[in-house]
C-alpha cells in the first residue's frame, strides 16, 4: 500500500517521516520505504533565462542563455515554443539522468554548443505534456534543485498490509492507525455530498453473496483530464490517471477504502442494473481488454441485456466512461469477500478492487463513498446527481461483542495492564467497550473484521501499549509431557540415521503439476482453487518430485544420497486417502549404488533391532521385507527415465509406506550383545547362476551357513544368460579365534548348499 504524507495528512497530524515509520512498524504495519513522489536527481536546477537568440542552423531551435546561480552564462539549444526571456525553468545540468534515463552531455546540436537541457513536465516524470518546456513561479530560487518548488513533492510510503488487515487499504485506514498509535483523535471520512430525489435507476438484487448495491444517475459530465493534484496523488498510489471519471472513482477507493465503479448511461440497455449469476456460455469483455468466460458461481452486474461487469472484479469495456459520455450511473456495493476472492482466482483477474472486497471491506463505508464521490465528480467533472441514492438490501448485521477478562488477557501477555487503560487503548482503535474492571464487552468497528476472538482483543493491546514494554517471562508449563506419536519418533530415528549415512533430507510441495501424475491421473486427487498450474494436483508418489530434485543436483553432484518424508494421495469414491511416505534415493556409479540394500539393512538392524530384513523379487517389482511383513519395495530408474532427467550412473531408491513399517518394527525388540572379544576373518566369494535365479535364494544360503555374521554384494554383471554375484563374507565366532582350517569347512559347506539348491557355480 503506498500512501502520500501530505493525503494522510488531511486526515491526522502526522509526525516527522521517520516517527511515521517507527510507530507504524510497532503497530505491525511495517513501512518498506520512503520515496518522494518526484524521483528527480539535484542536478536538475533552477535557472533564469536572460537572453532568447535565434539558431544561425535550425529555424525551429533557439539558444537560451540561462543564469543557474554559479557566476556563469550558460548556452542552451532549446526547441520548447513557450521560450521566452525572464522565465524560470528546469535545467538539467550535464551529467544529469532524468528519470525516463536520458543521460544529459555537453554536446553540439546543429553545430552550436549545449550546455544541459531545458525540461518539459515529461521528461521530468510529473505530466505527460510535452508541448513546451516546463515554467517555474517567478519566485523560484535561482541554483536550488527544481523538486524545492514542484508543486507535487510529497513523501510517499510504501507499507507491507498482512491479509487481516484489510482495513489499511486506505488513506483513512492509515490515518487511523498513526492516530491511534500516536494518541491523536481518531479521524473520520470526509463529508461529501447527499443527493435528493427519487432515483430514475432501479436495482435488482438476485445473488445473496451481494447484501447491498448503491446506485447514483449523474448527468452534465464533462469527461476530460484530472487536476494536477488528483493526477499526483494516483500516481504516487501507483495508479495510472485515466480521465476525470474514472480518476475520481479510484481517489475514492484509495482514499477510504471503498472500491466504486461507473457506467456510461447511455451504453446501457435501460435504467435498470441486476446483481445476479452469470448464465452459462456468458462472458465479458473487460477493461482490460481481454474477454472471460463466466460460469454460474460467479456473480455478475448486468442490464436487461447483457453483462456490464463482473461483480467486484472489473468493469466491462462496452459499459466503460470514455471522452464522449455525458450521462454517468455510480456503483457502490458490499459485496461477499469469498465470492469476489473465488472469481478473482478462476478468472486470474486481479485488481485493486478484488483485493479489497477479497480481504474484506468496511461496509458502513459504502454511502459515505457514494456521497464522497458524488461530491468530487459535481466539483471537477461539472456532474449533477439525478435524483437520490437507489439502494437495493441492507448492511450486513454489527460484528458481536467480545467479552475479555481483564485477568486473563494480562497472564496471557505476561503484563499487568489495569481494566481503564485497556479501555482508552481499545477506544482509541474505535472500539466500543464497555464492562467492569475484571470483564470487558469490546465491540469492534465496522471496518475491523479481524477481531472476533479474545486473543484478537489482547493483540490489539499489546500493539498499542508496545512490543518492547512486555517484560520478558517464562510461561509456565502446567501437567506432564505428551509422548510424541510412535511414528513421529520412528520418523526421527530413520532421519538422524539416514542423515548420520550423509543423505540429505528433501522437503517438497504435496501440490504438483499434472505431469507429475501422469501416470495415476484416474486415482490423482485434483485441488479444486489450485494457486497455479504447477499446483493443481496432490501428489501420487513422492517418486517425480525427488527425480526432479536429482535432476537439479546431477549438474554439481554426480553422487547423490537424497530421502524425503511426505504423503501420497489417491482418490477413494468421493474423497482421498493420506498415506504416510518414505522415499530413499542413491544415485551414483553401479560399484557403490550396490551397497544401497546393505545400507538399508544396516540402518533397520542397528537402529531398529529388526532381525529379519530381505528382498523379494516379484513380477514387476522388489519387495521389502522387514520381520516377515511387505513394508515397502526397492527400484531401480529405468534408461528412458534416467535420459528424460538427465542423470547418469545409476539411481536406486527405497519406498517405504510408513505405517506397515511402524507395525513391522513393533515386532522388533533391539538386543544388546557383548563387543565382539575375537577377531573376524574376510573372504570373498564369486560365482556364476542362471538368470533367473533370484537374489534372496542366495541371500538366505549365505545367512543359514554357519559362522557368517555379515556380508555384502560388491559386484554384479551378466554374460551370455549368466549373471555373475561376487560378496564380501565375514566370519567370526563369539568364544574363540578362528582358524583357517574352520573357515574353510564353513567356506565348502556355502559353495556345497550353492551347488546343490540353485546349481551355482563357484568361480576360482
Amino acid at each position: 500500500m503506498h500512501v502520500s504524507h501530505r493525503w494522510a495528512a488531511e486526515f491526522v497530524t502526522m509526525p516527522k517521516p521517520e516517527q511515521v515509520r517507527a510507530l507504524l512498524d510497532a503497530a505491525g504495519l511495517p513501512v518498506e520505504s520512503i520515496k518522494s513522489d518526484v524521483a528527480i536527481a539535484d542536478t536538475v536546477i533552477i535557472g533564469h533565462v536572460l537572453n532568447v537568440l535565434a539558431h544561425p542552423n535550425a529555424d525551429r531551435l533557439r539558444i537560451a542563455e540561462v543564469n543557474i546561480g554559479d557566476g556563469g552564462l550558460h548556452r542552451i539549444v532549446c526547441g520548447g515554443p513557450n521560450l521566452a526571456q525572464g522565465q524560470k525553468v528546469a535545467v538539467a545540468t550535464p551529467g544529469t539522468v532524468l528519470p525516463n534515463g536520458q543521460k544529459i552531455e555537453r554536446s553540439k546540436i546543429r553545430g552550436e554548443e549545449s550546455a544541459g537541457m531545458l525540461c518539459a513536465e515529461d521528461e521530468l516524470g510529473i505530466g505527460e505534456s510535452h508541448a513546451g518546456i516546463l515554467v517555474l513561479p517567478d519566485n523560484a530560487p535561482i541554483g536550488r534543485p527544481v523538486t524545492e518548488v514542484l508543486k507535487g513533492k510529497d513523501l510517499v510510503y510504501e507499507i507491507s498490509v498482512t491479509p487481516n488487515r484489510s482495513d489499511c487499504l486506505s488513506v483513512l485506514g492509515i490515518a487511523r492507525e498513526i492516530a491511534a498509535a500516536s494518541g491523536k483523535k481518531l479521524p473520520t471520512a470526509p463529508k461529501g455530498l447527499r443527493s435528493k430525489g427519487k432515483s430514475p435507476v432501479k436495482v435488482r438484487l438476485q445473488n445473496k453473496d451481494c447484501a447491498m448495491y448503491l446506485g447514483q444517475r449523474m448527468t452534465k459530465v464533462r469527461v476530460q483530464a484530472s487536476p494536477d493534484w488528483l493526477q499526483q496523488r494516483l500516481q504516487a498510489a501507483g495508479v495510472r490517471p485515466i480521465n476525470n471519471v474514472v480518476d475520481i472513482v479510484n481517489y475514492v477507493m484509495l482514499e477510504l477504502g471503498q472500491p466504486m465503479h461507473a457506467f456510461d448511461a447511455a451504453k446501457l440497455s435501460g435504467e435498470t442494473i441486476q446483481v445476479r449469476p452469470a448464465k452459462a456460455g456468458e462472458s465479458l469483455l473487460a477493461l482490460d481488454g481481454k474477454r472471460y468466460s463466466l460460469k454460474p458461481s460467479m456473480m455478475l452486474i448486468a442490464d436487461a441485456k447483457n453483462p456490464i461487469a463482473i461483480a467486484g472484479v472489473m468493469g466491462g469495456e462496452e459499459s466503460g466512461v470514455t471522452e464522449t459520455s455525458t450521462d454517468i450511473i455510480l456503483e457502490a456495493a458490499v459485496f461477499a469477500s469469498d465470492s469476489v476472492y473465488h472469481t478473482s482466482r478462476a478468472l486470474q483477474l486481479s485488481s485493486e478492487s478484488s483485493q479489497r472486497f477479497s480481504k474484506g471491506i468496511d461496509p458502513e463505508m459504502t454511502g459515505l463513498a457514494m456521497q464522497r464521490a458524488v461530491q468530487l465528480l459535481q466539483a471537477h467533472a461539472g456532474a449533477q446527481p439525478v435524483g437520490g441514492v437507489v439502494q437495493a438490501g441492507k448492511l450486513p448485521k454489527a460484528a458481536k461483542p467480545v467479552r475479555v477478562s481483564v485477568t486473563w488477557l494480562n497472564e496471557f501477555l505476561g503484563t499487568d495492564i489495569p481494566a481503564t487503560k485497556i479501555k482508552k487503548l481499545l477506544s482509541s482503535l474505535g472500539m466500543k467497550v464497555s464492562g467492569s474492571a475484571k470483564t470487558l464487552s469490546v465491540t469492534p468497528p465496522s471496518w475491523r473484521h479481524d477481531i472476533s476472538l479474545p486473543e484478537d482483543v489482547a493483540e490489539e493491546v499489546a500493539r498499542l501499549s508496545g512490543y518492547n514494554a512486555i517484560i520478558r517471562t517464562v510461561p509456565p508449563a502446567p501437567g506432564r509431557p505428551v509422548a510424541l506419536p510412535a511414528q513421529d519418533v520412528m520418523t526421527d530415528r530413520l532421519a538422524d540415521a539416514f542423515a548420520q549415512l550423509g543423505f540429505h533430507e528433501h522437503i517438497g510441495y504435496a501440490y504438483v503439476p499434472e505431469v507429475m501424475v501422469q501416470d495415476d491421473l484416474k486415482q490423482a486427487v485434483r485441488i479444486s482453487n489450485p494457486l497455479s498450474a504447477e499446483q493443481e494436483y496432490l501428489r501420487t508418489s513422492l517418486i517425480p518430485g525427488l527425480l526432479q530434485v536429482a535432476a537439479k543436483n546431477a549438474k554439481t553432484h554426480s553422487d547423490q544420497r537424497l530421502f524425503e518424508f511426505g504423503k501420497a494421495y489417491q482418490r477413494s469414491g468421493n474423497t482421498f486417502t493420506e498415506d504416510p511416505m518414505l522415499l530413499v534415493l542413491w544415485q551414483g556409479s553401479e560399484k557403490a549404488v550396490m551397497e544401497f540394500s546393505s545400507l538399508l539393512r544396516t540402518v533397520l538392524e542397528h537402529h531398529f533391532g529388526v532381525t529379519d530384513f530381505r528382498l523379494q523379487a516379484g513380477e514387476n517389482e522388489v519387495k521389502i521385507l522387514v520381520q516377515g511383513q511387505s513394508v515397502g519395495r526397492l527400484l531401480q530408474a529405468s534408461p528412458l527415465v534416467l535420459r528424460n532427467h538427465k542423470l547418469s550412473g545409476l539411481v536406486r531408491m527405497a519406498e517405504f509406506r510408513l505405517e506397515a513399517l511402524q507395525k513391522a518394527l513393533e515386532k522388533a525388540k533391539i538386543r544388546y550383545t557383548e563387543i565382539p572379544a575375537y577377531p573376524e576373518v574376510k573372504r570373498d566369494l564369486a560365482l556364476w547362476i542362471k538368470a533367473e535365479i533370484r537374489y534372496t535364494d542366495i541371500e538366505g544360503i549365505i545367512r543359514a551357513t554357519p559362522l557368517i555374521t555379515d556380508f555384502a554384494l560388491f559386484d554384479v554383471y551378466e554374460k551370455e544368460g549368466k549373471r555373475s554375484l561376487a560378496f564380501h563374507l565375514s566370519f567370526r565366532a563369539a568364544d574363540r579365534t578362528l582358524s583357517s582350517d574352520e573357515v574353510d569347512a564353513s567356506m565348502h559347506k556355502l559353495r556345497e548348499a550353492l551347488r546343490t539348491k540353485v546349481n551355482a557355480e563357484v568361480r576360482s
